[in-house]
């Protein structure tokens, strides 16, 4: 008998597009997104993730967690998952990398528990 493998649904809020590219992770290849949140999902997983951000069509994807953060990291660095932006978020990816190239101040390796609270909703 094959073993159905259940996946984990996300939903995902972004307040604005500014605090979605602070989530994005181009070092990551095909881009990444950084997701908040105290999950028990471990690396490999499958999750299908719903994303919305004002003034874009909201996503719903199935990717894989690639990345973990648990709680308690050093740095008051945020819990959270990274996830691999599927192929079909094309169009999302090329505006996160044209923000990215836009900025002229250092990349911020990580964000704070504070820079994103009030703006990124997970449920």
């Amino acid at each position: 008998m094959e073993r159905i493998r259940s996946e984990q649904f996300i939903r995902i809020k972004f307040s604005d597009f500014p605090t979605l590219a602070a989530c994005y992770m181009p070092f990551i290849t095909d881009g990444g997104l950084f997701i908040p949140g105290n999950r028990n999902i471990a690396a490999g997983s499958r999750v299908v993730v719903q994303l919305s951000v004002p003034d874009l069509t909201p996503m719903l994807f199935t990717t894989e967690v690639i990345w973990l953060s648990p709680p308690g990291m050093p740095g008051n660095k945020p819990a959270g998952i990274g996830v691999r932006l599927p192929d079909a978020a094309g169009s999302l990816r090329q505006k996160l990398d044209i923000m990215q190239t836009m900025q002229n101040d250092t990349p911020v390796a990580y964000l704070t528990l504070d820079s994103i609270a009030p703006a990124v909703q997970s449920l």
